[in-house]
């Protein structure tokens, strides 16, 4: 291909068209290879997704242990799902080394930065924490990222006006447990209003289930006491 790019306009006008297609013909047979090469990956990865919306967060873990045991260059998108795997099984040590890699295998790409972010976030280390979430929204990440931001922020002791800044950008009006925790931060670092008895309602389960899910971990330590005001509150 080199060579006919290089030292095509030296062909005879009845050449080069023949070898503009023996061009194309190469990318597509390039193409096909690389597809079928990585036809496991690909399915793995699918079949790995759904179930982790499904919270079937084993058979998840499995499916991405098994993939990456046959790859010697895994791709970035299975190491973060299988990151964020080992954190929602509440392995977050295993998540944190994980996620190491996936940001090492595509810095500049939103999505492993944003699992890194959640998964500092859970072993307490909230600087850092920050430093990944503004990483992932720098490059590209939804607005809902900019909750995860303000709450790192709160967790790591930063002034109210940072906190509200990120909260300002936030895009939290699509679940109520998400409306609930803004609420929650902004009633925390501000004074503003406290959340109704039905936003609580609404949105309680989830945190409730962080906390018990990340129980051993200093972020489920502070959900815990973050519930016990918000509760007291209602």
């Amino acid at each position: 291909m080199i060579g006919l790019v290089l030292f095509g306009r030296g062909l005879p006008e009845g050449l080069r068209q023949n070898a503009l297609i023996a061009v194309a013909g190469l990318f597509i047979v390039m193409q096909a290879v690389f597809l079928y090469a990585n036809r496991g990956m690909v399915s793995a990865l699918t079949t790995a997704q759904r179930a982790y919306l499904t919270e079937d967060f084993t058979s998840a873990r499995d499916t991405l242990e098994q993939a990456l045991a046959k790859t010697q260059r895994p791709d970035f998108r299975t190491l973060t799902l299988l990151g964020n795997t080992y954190r929602q099984l509440g392995l977050a040590d295993e998540s944190y080394d994980i996620l190491t890699k996936a940001v090492q295998a595509a810095p500049s790409h939103h999505f492993p930065w944003y699992g890194f972010g959640r998964t500092l976030m859970t072993l307490g280390r909230y600087t850092e924490a920050v430093e990944a979430f503004e990483r992932a929204l720098a490059q590209g990440a939804p607005p809902v990222a900019h909750l995860d931001h303000a709450e790192a922020l709160y967790r790591g002791g930063a002034g109210a006006a940072m906190v509200l800044q990120a909260l300002n950008s936030a895009d939290v009006t699509d679940e109520p447990y998400r409306t609930l925790w803004s609420t929650y931060l902004r009633w925390r670092v501000a004074g503003e209003d406290a959340p109704s008895r039905t936003l609580i309602d609404s949105g309680i389960a989830y945190w409730q289930a962080m906390a018990q899910r990340f129980a051993h971990t200093p972020y489920g330590h502070s959900i815990t006491a973050d519930l016990i005001h918000l509760l007291e509150a209602a």
